[in-house]
This record gives C-alpha cells, structure tokens and sequence, in this order.
C-alpha cells in the first residue's frame, strides 16, 4: 500500500526532546505563535481564511482558542469548568466530560435556553463512533454558558464557561468543522514531528480515495481494519455511478477539501469535505469523519462516518451519502444547468476575444467551413486582432438533451466595430470526456 508506516512517524521525535508546558508558556512574548503545538493537533485546513480550535485542559480547567494560517496561534485561554468527577467518561451520569476529538452539532440562543445555560450552548458529538464501539454512551455533552459563579469541576459534564466568554467564542465557531479537543492534560510536540505525521496520514487517505474513486470493492476494503467492517451495502450501486453507461457521461472523481487532521492518544481523527465532480460539476456528499489507529505498524482505518448529529447514519444503500451525491451529480451534469454554463462561458470568450477559453468549448472533432478546430481557431482568432471590440450575448435559449448529445437555440447578438449581426445560432454538442462541448454549430441571420 502507498502509504508510510505509523511507527515512522515517532523517528523524528526519538531524536527531539518533547517538552511538557503549560499552555501560557507555549507561546511566544514576541509573536503569541506556539514554540510547541498540542499534541492534539496534526493539521488543520488551509484556506485563505484562519482555522480555529478549541483545545480544553481538564486539569488545569482552561480552554484556549488556537488559530491556524499557515501557523499556530494562541488567539486567547480562559477558564473553564468541567464534570465533577474526574476520569473519561463512561456513561450517562457518571458526571465526567468526555475526551476526544469532537465537533460542534448546533447552536442555541439564550431564547432557547434555561438561564442554568447561559446566554448560548453549543450541543458537540458525543457519543461519537468510536465512543459507542467502545461501549460509552450519555447525551447532552455541551459547551454553554452558565448564570452562575464559574468553579472548578462543577458541571455534570458539559464545558461550562461565564456567558461572556462564551460569546466571544462563538464568532470563532463553525458547525461541524471548528473541532474541541478535550485532554485530561494537554502534552506539547514539536510542529516539525506534526508535519510528519501529516504527510503519512495524507498519503494514507490518497491511496484509501483512489481505491474509493477507480480501485475495487477488495483495495477500499484493504484500509479497513481486519477488526472493523464498515456497511458496504452500497458498493455495486457506487460502482454502477462511477462508470456510468454509456462512457460519454464521464467517470465520477472524488476529492476530500477542507481536511482537518486532530489526535486523541494514538487515535488520529480526519474530518473533511467529500466532493464529487464530472468535469466542471461538483456535489458535497457531507462532511466526513475517519477514525485511524497504528495496526501492526499500519495505518487503518477502525471507524467511519459521515457526520451528523451523534454521526447517525441514513439506513441502507439508497439513501447512502455517497449515493445520494452521484445521483445529484448525474442530475447536474446531463441537466441544463451544465450546458447553460457552457453558452455563458462561450459567450463571454468569444466577447473577450479569449481564443485558448473559446477553443476549450469546441470538441477536438469540430469542424466549420471545411476547417478542423485548430485551422478554425486560428482564423477566429486572426479576425478577432482586426477588430477593436467584439461583444456578443445571446438570448431565449432553449436546450432540447438526448442522452450525451444536446441541441441549443438561441438568439444572437454580435456587434463589432465593423459588423452588426442578429439570428438564430444553433449548437449542436456532445458530452466528452465528461464535459459539454460544441460539436457543429450554424447561423441563420435575421
């Protein structure tokens, strides 16, 4: 498999020596950047937006808000109160705040809430996957606000903090993507041995979408833990969506964006964005959340969600996320919506006198006037050099689909320092490696 080995990872460590601070310390007086991250974090997402994540230290009853952009920053650290009793939680009313990696379900006002809550909550996803393969169970683990004095370990095991601390953190807080990681006592790592176990957990997840994307049912199985079968009901109906009869309807890609790497102990946990696309047309299938441990000197995976409210699952194949997405996709792509978007990007080439985006609409088998696409595209574009301006728009379009062909109608517009022209342009296209393409196309002037 084309990924590196877990124990790999920990070589750069055995030659650094891992420092055990207190988050104060872990930043510097110049810059508030972490000489050290927690060992919570592998990677977040980079975006040209900051990340942020909310790290909570039961020990010391501190929470810190971390912001990721290209570097780790502390933004800010406060107090915070924990369950009553000490230890990882186990079950309901055992009054212990879980640890872990979790997310954030929904948000409720202070309208919605008793004034035991303060002036917001954040409900998170416990019990999660992994919390209920192990056996742990409870509900109604938040991070709220409190109208009461804030002391240590006085919860029943939600994050309570003052009301006005919660609500400087809610403008750091996205739904099911700003991650709380929750450790009995945070330990610190070098970023450098961060960035190691990131290139393996990325390699890792490469190799697990390629099998997803082009491999069979028995190369996504070889990712899995031995110990853990996920549902795999709706492999042959994925199979049937990705190569599509007749081929002309393009393969389905897939693509993880927004990915998030966080660990808990030896538990690594990546949350992402699962796209799919063909061509130009992209579906988010959700938000999805693997759970990979070290077997045997491997990575594999030992859970698997999409994320929903306490990671539930739709029942059976048909309603599969997946599924539900390559069907949106196929609906996209062979609908209008693909093809109206191929007439507006080769309406406003040909007005911007872009010839290499004007090409790319045309099929490679086009032909015009007894010119092939290149002999064609270079005359266009020499008539283009003679004129200062072109502008050319197009209106009552009407789209008329039979499978991978379509026929497009529309009244034209083209004006010209020296010409001005009105008629009905016909296109005829044809799907091509999954995308819509000009095919033949005529003029009838008015």
């Amino acid at each position: 498999m084309d990924s590196l080995k877990i124990n790999g990872w920990m070589l750069l460590a055995t030659l650094l020596v891992l420092l055990t601070v207190p988050a104060g310390a872990a930043a510097s007086a110049e810059s508030g950047r972490p000489r050290l991250i927690p060992d919570l974090f592998v990677s977040m997402p980079a975006s040209e937006r900051p990340a942020y994540a909310l790290v909570v230290e039961k020990k010391s009853q501190q929470i810190t808000l971390f912001k990721y952009d290209g570097q780790y920053e502390v933004v800010k650290t406060m107090k915070c109160s924990t369950g009553k009793a000490r230890g990882d939680k186990k079950i309901s009313g055992d009054k212990k705040t879980p640890v872990g990696a979790y997310f954030f379900t929904r948000e409720f006002s202070d309208q919605e809430l008793a004034p035991l809550y303060g002036t917001r909550a954040f409900p998170i996803d416990y019990p999660n996957l992994m919390d209920r393969r192990e056996g742990r169970n409870g509900y109604a683990i938040w991070m709220h606000g409190t109208n009461r004095p804030l002391k240590d370990r006085d919860s029943n095991g939600c994050i309570a903090l003052v009301n006005n601390d919660i609500d400087k953190l809610s403008d750091y807080i996205a739904l099911k993507d700003t991650p709380i990681l929750i450790a009995e006592k945070i330990d610190y790592k070098p970023y450098t041995q961060a960035q190691s176990e990131d290139a393996a957990i990325r390699s890792f997840l490469a190799a697990w979408n390629k099998a997803l994307a082009t491999g069979t049912y028995h190369d996504y199985l070889a990712h899995y833990d031995s110990q853990y079968l996920p549902d795999i009901s709706w492999w042959m109906q994925w199979l049937q969506a990705r190569n599509p009869r007749p081929p002309a309807a393009g393969v389905i890609a897939t693509r993880l964006d927004c990915l998030g790497i966080y660990k808990h102990r030896e538990l690594y946990v990546a949350m992402f964005d699962q796209r799919l696309a063909v061509g130009d047309i992209e579906a988010l299938a959700g938000r999805r959340k693997i759970f990979i441990a070290d077997i045997d000197g491997d990575p594999r995976i030992v859970g698997d969600a999409f994320m929903a409210s306490g990671d539930a699952q739709p029942g059976g194949a048909v309603g599969y996320p997946l599924l539900s997405a390559a069907r949106t996709l196929r609906s996209r792509h062979s609908g209008d919506a693909a093809i109206a978007s191929l007439v507006d990007r080769w309406l406003a080439a040909w007005s911007g006198k872009d010839i290499n985006a004007y090409g790319d609409c045309y099929s490679k088998h086009f032909r015009s006037k007894r010119m092939d696409k290149q002999t064609w595209l270079t005359y266009k574009n020499r008539l283009n050099k003679t004129y200062s301006y072109i502008h050319v728009s197009g209106d009552n379009i009407k789209i008329v689909r039979e499978q991978d062909k379509a026929t497009v109608t529309l009244h034209q517009t083209y004006a010209s320092n020296a010409i001005k022209a009105k008629g009905i342009k016909t296109l005829s296209l044809r799907l091509e490696d999954g995308k819509w393409k000009i095919f033949r196309e005529t003029f009838k002037k008015n």
